[in-house]
This record gives C-alpha cells, structure tokens and sequence, in this order.
C-alpha cells in the first residue's frame, strides 16, 4: 500500500494463516523494519529478528517463530536499525530468502508501505507476486494511477489488488435466492 493503516500486515498474517491450514509450510517475514506490527498479531516480542540477523547477529534458525497456528512461523521485525533501507538491500536478505525457499512451501512479506520508503521496492526481486492494498473510504483514489503504472512497469510480474474494509451498503443488480426447511416438534 501506499501509506501506514490500510491493512497490509493484517492481510498478510491472514493470508499466511490460510495457507497454512491448507497444510502448507509458510514464512512471514517483517519487512517494515521501522514500523514493526507483525509481532503485535502473533503475540510474541521478542529481542531478536530480521534486523539482528541482517547485520549478523544472529541465524536466520534464531530468528524464526513458530506461530499458534501450526505450519505456520514469522521472522519479526527485531529492534529498529538506523539504516533500514541498506539493510534490505543487502546480500544478507538474499541469504535469508534462500533458506527459507528450502524450508518452507510459501513466503510471505510484509512491506512496508511504498510511497512512503524504498524499501518495498528493494524487496521485488524476491517475489513471483505482488498483492497491493488499498483500504475502502480510507486510501486516496489517485492510488489507482499509482498501481496501474506500477503494473506497466513491472510487466513479468503478477499484481493483485486487494481492497480492505469494503461495505456492503449499497448494491445493485439481481440475487437468487433458494432455501430448504424442515420442522418437526408438537405445539399447541
């Protein structure tokens, strides 16, 4: 997304979720190292994460998170570095990503927003898909522009629009509608 509150760590903790209930091993990683919100959905806080093992601190074993939810693991955030932006840039985020294609089915990151930093876009070479929030009454709609460009310029990859918070007031159109019942019981 293109700013702070239109839901992209929500989405994707529960996009991870649902994967994973589908008996796949999946990783969500921390991206928004400035911002950090992925340890607040899965309950832990921990002093180790993404930033420690960037700057080889710690093992990318180390900072790995086993969820409630089974097959399911996230690497957070870790403590706020001052260089956020070099750090994700780096060939130690390369590493991290290549054991983790060998350790699990699906890996998922959440970005932080990228009108906002550059860090989203440093983090495109290691996605096959691109999933853009927007957040209904929420998000700006020159956003739309944003995106459509963002498709024209990335043309091999696959981009999907996710719109969060949407309400269902008013709608148009036809419905179909059939039921079934069936009762039994006394009365008087």
């Amino acid at each position: 997304s293109t700013i702070s509150g239109e839901g992209k760590t929500f989405i994707a903790a529960n996009i991870a979720a649902i994967i994973a209930m589908a008996d796949k091993r999946v990783l969500v990683v921390g991206l928004d190292l400035r911002k950090p919100k992925l340890q607040n959905i899965f309950g832990q806080n921990i002093p180790k994460g993404l930033s420690t093992f960037l700057i080889g601190r710690d093992k990318a074993e180390d900072i790995i998170q086993k969820t409630e939810i089974e097959n399911l693991w996230y690497a957070p955030s870790g403590p706020i570095p001052p260089n956020p932006s070099e750090l994700i840039g780096c060939t130690k985020m390369d590493d991290l990503i290549s054991w983790a294609k060998q350790n699990y089915d699906y890996i998922i990151l959440d970005t932080p927003p990228i009108a906002v930093v550059t860090d989203a876009f440093l983090t495109q070479r290691f996605s096959d898909t691109t999933l853009f929030v927007i957040r209904f009454k929420y998000s700006n709609k020159n956003v739309l522009r944003f995106v459509e460009s963002l498709q024209k310029s990335n043309n091999e990859k696959s981009l999907g629009l996710i719109i969060n918070d949407l309400e269902h007031k008013r709608i148009y159109g036809y419905a179909y509608n059939y039921g079934y019942s069936y009762n039994s019981g006394y009365g008087y």
